[in-house]
C-alpha cells in the first residue's frame, strides 16, 4: 500500500460469479484528503463515457458511517509511467487523444505527468488521478496550455493531432443528430397513432 497526500492506495482482486478483475482502492482519511477524493469521484462521474477507454472504470465511492473516511474503487489500469519517453509513438497519440476527449467533456486535469498515466499489457494508456481537476473547461484546442504542454513533451504537433480528431467528432455529431431525428419522427408517429 502506498500513501500520498493522505490518500492510501491498495491493489486487489474483485471477484463475483461472472466477473474477476484487478482493482485499485483509494482510501482517504481526514478533511483535506476526502475533499480530494470527492473531486476525483466527480471527475470520474463526469467522464463516465470515457471510462475503460481513456480513464479506468470506477465502481463506486463509499463513505464510513462517521464520514471521516472515504474509499474509491476503480479498475486497475496498470503501472504508472516513469517518463513519457517510455511510450511508443502510437501510445503517445492515445494519451494526447485521451486528454483532448477529457477537455471536450469539460474536465481540465491540471496535473498531467508520467505518474498520472498508466499502461498495462492488456490495454492502452489511461489518464489517472483527478484530485486536482477543474470542471467546466472550455478547451481552446491548439491554444490550450495543458494540451500544448503535453504535445510538446510527447513531441507531437498539437494542431495536427486535434485536426485529425475533428472528422471523428463531426461523424459522431452527425450520427447523434440522425439518431435524434429518427427518435423525433418515431415520437410524432406514435403520438399521431395514439390520437387517431
Amino acid at each position: 500500500m502506498s500513501t500520498a497526500n493522505g490518500v492510501s492506495i491498495a491493489h486487489g482482486q474483485l471477484s463475483s460469479f461472472f466477473l474477476a478483475t484487478r482493482v485499485v482502492v483509494k482510501i482517504a482519511r481526514g478533511v483535506a484528503a476526502t475533499q480530494r477524493l470527492d473531486r476525483e469521484f466527480l471527475a470520474y462521474s463526469t467522464l463516465r463515457t470515457w471510462q475503460g477507454v481513456a480513464i479506468p472504470r470506477m465502481f463506486g465511492m463509499y463513505t464510513s458511517t462517521d464520514e471521516k473516511t472515504k474509499v474509491l474503487l476503480m479498475s486497475d489500469a496498470g503501472k504508472t509511467l516513469r517518463d513519457f519517453s517510455d511510450l511508443k509513438p502510437v501510445e503517445k497519440r492515445l494519451v494526447f487523444t485521451s486528454l483532448v476527449r477529457l477537455h471536450q467533456s469539460g474536465v481540465l486535469h491540471n496535473d498531467v505527468e508520467p505518474r498520472n498515466v498508466t499502461r498495462s499489457e492488456t490495454s492502452g494508456p489511461f489518464v489517472i488521478d483527478f484530485d486536482e481537476a477543474s470542471f467546466h473547461h472550455v478547451c481552446m484546442g491548439p491554444s490550450c496550455k495543458e494540451l500544448l504542454r503535453l504535445a510538446q513533451v510527447l513531441q507531437l504537433d498539437a494542431g495536427a493531432e486535434i485536426a485529425a480528431l475533428a472528422p471523428v467528432a463531426r461523424a459522431r455529431s452527425a450520427y447523434l443528430t440522425f439518431a435524434a431525428l429518427i427518435f423525433a419522427v418515431l415520437s410524432v408517429h406514435y403520438l399521431l397513432a395514439s390520437v387517431i
